[in-house]
């Protein structure tokens, strides 16, 4: 491990104890939400772990494929002309100011001091000036281990001006893993670049997990993601969001499902700091047995921002009578000075005359709702490039 790595893990040890999960307390009109408690069971793992590799069989194998595993990052030499990937460690170590290349600070909260100070690799992915990587690019994050301790792995993707990336990001664990996972993905879209994303995390049932992007848009860039969340034992996802300069665009269509007894709470904040910049986030929060779902989104604008464009709407999915989903959308406005500024929420549960329909169809309850959760699951389908539809229907075959 570098002097940098070392000096890093050792900062962020010192802050876990001085900083708070949060600054704003959950509402306590909200029975669950993120219970922050669980991650304290799992102590950080300051080690390398040792190597387990993750195969995915059924994934396309014509995407070109980063993989981010429990101690190692795994690429082919030299597969994308132009393209620069680079061991985050020796990124960083490199980089003017150290700290200062990363979007996420380490003093930010106890979780981002967990994340660092348990920080087994990562990678630093620069896609150059006018570099097109239509075909796709897909970067696994796995672990895999079979003790309870708190691993995280980091990922920065640099997106140069003019430059377009089609990026899948698998963020999952091996069926015996009893690790708590922190995966942090940090995203800059430089002037008039566009980033399409498709997300799939499903991070088991035996331990808490912890997945977040910070994104920078920058003038004329658009950002895509398209994210279909599976929730742990308690899951928590999180996007935090800069919009700068003129006319940039993020476009966020999630979805969230928990059953048995997971939990999931996701997270969004965007802010517009620029001139015409638009946020559109739509989100679909589903729960069955005895799941949990929550989905949080608040858009503000900037009291020097002009002409921002936001639309936040959620729709909940209650499909077990224990089971819980939670859709809350909020605005920020702190100027006059916008072209528009809206939100909703609505409720799609299956009531009991829509279970007498379908019974005399020929469809029990349990055939009901796993056409719907399969319609649910299958939506990300509209929104991601083709050469990504058959992973997302080998995934959600594998989840029903």
């Amino acid at each position: 491990m570098s002097e940098f790595a070392t000096k890093l893990k050792f900062k962020a040890k010192a802050l876990i104890d001085k900083l708070e999960f949060q600054k704003i307390k959950d509402s306590p009109t909200i029975k669950y939400y993120t219970d922050w408690k669980e991650f304290l069971k799992y102590p950080p793992e300051e080690n390398k772990i040792q190597q387990v590799d993750l195969e995915i069989a059924g994934l396309n194998n014509a995407v070109k494929e980063i993989k981010v595993l429990n101690s190692d990052v795994i690429y082919p030499k030299g597969y994308l002309n132009g393209i620069i990937v680079q061991d985050i460690f020796e990124y960083l170590n490199g980089a003017s100011n150290n700290n200062g290349a990363l979007l996420t600070r380490i003093n930010e909260s106890r979780i981002t001091a967990l994340h660092f100070s348990a920080l087994q690799n990562g990678v630093y992915v620069k896609i150059p000036k006018g570099i097109k990587v239509k075909n796709g690019l897909r970067i696994i994050l796995g672990i895999n281990l079979d003790e309870e301790k708190l691993l995280s792995q980091h990922v920065i993707i640099d997106v140069g001006e003019y430059s377009l990336v089609n990026i899948e990001i698998l963020n999952i664990s091996g069926i015996s893993n009893k690790a708590a996972t922190s995966k942090m993905i940090e995203i800059i879209a430089g002037k008039k670049s566009e980033v399409n994303i498709f997300t799939f995390s499903s991070t088991g049932d035996k331990a808490p997990s912890y997945f977040r992007y910070d994104i920078n848009i920058h003038s004329g860039s658009t950002v895509n993601i398209a994210d279909l969340i599976i929730g742990s034992k308690m899951h928590r996802n999180q996007v935090n969001a800069q919009l700068f300069g003129n006319t940039s665009e993020l476009n966020i269509h999630n979805v969230s499902y928990s059953y048995w007894n997971k939990k999931l709470d996701y997270v969004f904040d965007g802010i517009c700091k620029g001139i015409g910049n638009k946020i559109r986030f739509e989100s679909i929060a589903a729960a069955k047995d005895r799941g949990y779902t929550s989905i949080r989104a608040i858009a503000r604008v900037d009291k020097d921002s002009k002409d921002a464009e936001i639309d936040i709407y959620g729709r909940i999915f209650k499909l077990s009578k224990e089971s819980l989903a939670v859709a809350s959308p909020e605005l920020e406005i702190n100027t006059g000075n916008v072209q528009m500024a809206r939100h909703g929420v609505s409720i799609a549960n299956i009531t009991d005359d829509e279970e007498f329909y379908l019974a005399t169809r020929g469809l029990n309850s349990d055939e009901a709702r796993n056409l719907i959760i399969s319609e649910i699951l299958s939506r990300p389908k509209r929104y991601i490039p083709e050469f990504f539809i058959s992973d997302l229907e080998y995934i959600t075959n594998k989840l029903l």
